[in-house]
């Protein structure tokens, strides 16, 4: 089954210009479609449902999906959608940062960062650590928060005088993004 993924757009960061450099992200809903491939099982994409996960078997420019436990690395199924619907209506989620159309349907995806910390949203709280770097945790002094917020790209340059914290992943470039964390 033939499929198209693409990633959310992100909002400009919400940072203070001066500790953060503006992000050359597109604006909120232009999207570019990256070429698919079919899944490894036919029938995955078609037999995955709300809370279900899928993992990218492919390392390349095309993507091979197929059903996998829910962890660290793979895409959660958010929603599905019929085949014709407007990429809006994914972005209308907050957590939905990638989608899948396939033949017939539109699937409205969370790629699950390890420990969740790439998914937090501009506001959102962490704790840094020497093993694991920054952890999802209650806003308390002495701790950070998230101020922006830059997909595609693994450039902790863009935090300014924030605290970067980057999260790579090993073969989709696409997939980088970077935390600009400020202390609480």
């Amino acid at each position: 089954m033939a499929a198209v993924l693409m990633r959310a757009p992100e909002d400009k960061p919400t940072a203070l210009p001066e500790t953060t450099t503006p992000s050359a992200e597109p604006p909120r809903h232009v999207v570019e479609p990256v070429p698919a491939t079919t899944a490894a099982k036919p029938d995955d994409l078609q037999d995955a449902r709300v809370g279900s996960c899928l993992q990218d078997m492919s390392t390349g420019e095309s993507h091979d999906f197929t059903l996998a436990d829910c962890a660290d690395g793979t895409y959660e199924l958010l929603r599905r959608l019929p085949a014709a619907a407007e990429s809006e209506v994914c972005w209308a989620d907050e957590r939905a940062n990638w989608l899948v159309r396939s033949a017939d349907s539109t699937l409205c995806l969370r790629y699950r960062y390890p420990h969740g910390t790439g998914n937090l949203a501009v506001g959102a709280c962490v704790v840094l650590t020497s093993k694991s770097g920054a952890i999802p945790s209650d806003c308390e002094p002495g701790r950070f928060t998230v101020s922006a917020k830059h997909y595609g790209t693994v450039d902790g340059d863009k935090c300014g005088k924030d605290t970067p914290s980057v999260h790579t992943h090993p073969t989709r470039a696409e997939l980088g993004v970077v935390l600009c964390l400020r202390r609480i």
